[in-house]
């Protein structure tokens, strides 16, 4: 069976943030690509706080979050509600040019081609990063669990702290210069909000454990995203009744996830509606475009195992 659309795009950006990772990132001296993407860059020469979710694309209560573990991280200076980077970050800044043409050109070829023609015909601007609505909310727009879906609007259902930034390009002016990370990431966003409109839960949970549970369900140490829960039901999988945690019958310290029916549907659903928003996406941005976009992805050959989505929570 094909990979989904939003596979190969974050498969893709996980093998982009890796060759970041060996250039630097997420060291003492540069930040992690996500930081670096969407909290840094747009703060830019400095900006007020205020002004930043709309130059991030991120929702309010994300942007709150971000700055306050960058300011923590010695990244960002905030004064009242002014923003602006530390020496730590004017250096980042500097040395990050060079660290995006020396990624790119190790993914140079027709996928940053490829990637330029969908995005550029997208309704919305995106993250340059993936990052979900809030720290403990894996949706992009906040919207997953609001009433609506069955659609394909042009701006998708959204929590209040999100604000749609409509795009405005002339031929090609709004991708022109971004590096291929940034074209992967509003890519797999905009395919994340279609996915996530047709109300069967969010992409990233279907994708990194809904998919990967039977019916008996699996040991949380089986799925790196669930390791770390504690199965007291305050987990967003947990409280949206998604999935249980359960002690093994026969080894009480074993904690197993066990999906709902709520769970299943989203699994059993996941490939026809990964099916369904690639089809849209050929009436949309052209049966060419995204059929070039699927082969350039597919031509990379990338690791099996990586994750099928990539979200960052900034903090």
């Amino acid at each position: 069976m094909k990979l989904p659309m939003s596979a190969l795009l974050a498969q893709a950006l996980g093998a982009v943030t890796h060759e970041y990772e060996q250039r630097g990132a997420g060291s003492a001296d540069l930040p992690r690509l996500a930081v670096w993407s969407n909290v840094l860059r747009p703060v830019g020469d400095g900006a007020d706080i205020g002004d930043l979710p709309q130059a991030c694309r991120l929702s309010k209560r994300a942007v709150r979050a971000a700055v306050h573990a960058a300011e923590k991280a010695g990244w960002l200076i905030v004064e009242g509600k002014a923003v602006h980077l530390s020496p730590a970050g004017q250096a980042a800044r500097e040395r990050w040019p060079s660290l995006d043409g020396a990624v790119d050109s190790s993914f140079s070829g027709s996928l940053s081609g490829a990637l330029r023609d969908v995005v550029c015909q997208l309704y919305l601007e995106w993250p340059h990063y993936p990052t979900g609505y809030g720290p403990a909310d894996h949706s992009i727009t906040g919207g997953v669990y609001m009433g609506g879906g069955q659609i394909d609007s042009k701006v998708p259902t959204h929590g209040q702290d999100w604000s749609p930034v409509l795009r405005q390009d002339i031929n090609g002016s709004s991708v022109a210069g971004l590096p291929v990370s940034a074209l992967l990431s509003q890519a797999f966003l905009a395919f994340a909000t279609d996915f996530e409109e047709l109300w069967i839960g969010g992409l990233h949970l279907a994708a990194t454990v809904l998919r990967l549970l039977p019916d008996e369900g699996a040991p949380i140490t089986d799925i790196p995203f669930l390791s770390r829960l504690k199965g007291d039901g305050k987990s967003v999988l947990e409280r949206h009744g998604f999935l249980d945690i359960r002690r093994d019958a026969g080894n009480p310290k074993l904690r197993i996830a066990v999906p709902t029916a709520r769970g299943r549907h989203t699994r059993d659903e996941y490939q026809s509606t990964v099916d369904r928003v690639e089809q849209r996406w050929s009436a949309k941005y052209g049966a060419d475009a995204v059929a070039t976009l699927r082969t350039a992805l597919e031509s990379l050959s990338l690791d099996p195992s990586l994750p099928h989505s990539v979200i960052d929570t900034l903090t």
